[in-house]
């Protein structure tokens, strides 16, 4: 698809450079899963073609990062979906009226592209209860679960005693045998990339979460001092837990990390997550969003983060039919079941589940 400035009725596709998405990240609070530099690393890990779907209404302009994906099987069209984190839509207001029509307007802009159906991850921090409300009337709203923040504009003090008893334990006792923590250093992208790796291995994660090496070099040209890798060193100076954040503004993201196999009896982490909180407070930044469990779920790795904080928030996705006729052709429903997409998460577009009309990964929330 021909990316291009040119307004269609009520708005248009662009590229993240475009004057108009600057101009929203200007005017509304948003996060580094909105930067073009996250966005252009994400469009070479992801498949699909990125833009910005910027619509107009109520005389106010919304924008929302997207990742265009031919449809399976050679069928004429595309579907959307958000990139990997929380790239939900901005827009130069709160109030929800005009939220309303902006959904109505959006899904009046890919439809005149030829957008078939749309998934969008919304943010846990952002994402306002008039953004989630008015989101209701355009498709199925789907919250996934709760994710951990840490509030950074406290005492050393209070950010201490929010941590889990246990965990304040193990931190101490890591620093009394000499655990060593690195901070903000991108000389240790070896260290990372191997610890990640043999993380996502161990916890047999998908194929979708082994980033190639240029997603990783992308981030750290794209975000410069926004993304930044932090480490874990035992006392024989080994690397034990590694992680990569991103930071725009107030907010710090945990992104992606993992602690190597050697070192899981001592939960290395722990002393990591601690240590980064007062990193980055110290740099002045109002929270550190730790993220939920796997899929959302209140799993063990929910459970290792609430160790953190008691402070959370929900993760919400937005799963829109745009076109409910060739929707239900291809997924083999008939047009009146189109729109009722399914309570839970479910597979969303549901032609992509595979067997249905080809093998290919679906949305992931």
């Amino acid at each position: 698809m021909d990316l291009h400035p040119v307004e269609r009725g009520a708005g248009s596709l662009v590229a993240p450079e475009h004057p108009a998405w600057q101009a929203l990240l200007r005017q509304c609070p948003s996060d580094s899963y909105h930067q073009p530099g996250y966005l252009h690393a994400c469009s070479q890990a992801e498949e699909g073609e990125l833009c910005i779907a910027l619509a107009e209404a109520a005389g106010q302009r919304m924008g929302v990062p997207l990742l265009l994906r031919s449809l399976p099987d050679g069928q004429v069209g595309w579907d959307a979906c958000s990139p990997y984190g929380y790239p939900s839509p901005l827009a130069s207001t709160d109030d929800p009226t005009s939220w309303r029509a902006l959904w109505e307007g959006l899904r009046g802009v890919l439809a005149e592209y030829g957008v078939i159906a749309a998934f969008f991850r919304l943010h846990p921090l952002l994402s306002t209860p008039a953004c989630l409300e008015a989101a209701v009337g355009v498709g199925r709203l789907v919250a996934h679960g709760p994710t951990v923040f840490m509030p950074l504009e406290v005492s050393e003090d209070t950010l201490w005693s929010g941590i889990r008893s246990r965990f304040r334990s193990n931190i101490n006792a890591l620093k009394r045998a000499g655990w060593r923590y690195q901070a903000d250093d991108w000389s240790l992208l070896p260290v990372f990339r191997a610890i990640y790796a043999e993380t996502m291995t161990r916890t047999g994660a998908g194929a979708f979460y082994h980033f190639p090496a240029a997603y990783f070099e992308a981030l750290r040209d794209g975000l410069g001092e926004g993304a930044s890798l932090h480490a874990i060193f035992d006392p024989e100076g080994r690397p034990a837990s590694a992680a990569l954040f991103l930071r725009h503004q107030g907010i710090v993201q945990y992104h992606l990390g993992g602690t190597a196999s050697t070192a899981l009896a001592e939960a290395p982490a722990k002393l990591l997550f601690h240590e980064a909180a007062l990193h980055f407070r110290a740099q002045g930044a109002r929270v550190l969003h730790l993220g939920g469990g796997l899929g959302g779920r209140e799993d063990s790795l929910f459970r290792f983060k609430a160790g953190f904080s008691k402070q959370s928030a929900t993760f919400h996705s937005l799963r829109m039919i745009v076109d409910p006729g060739r929707y239900a052709r291809l997924s083999g429903l008939a047009v009146s079941e189109a729109g009722a997409l399914p309570s839970g998460e479910g597979f969303f577009p549901a032609y992509r589940a595979p067997g249905c009309i080809a093998p290919q990964q679906g949305s992931r929330p």
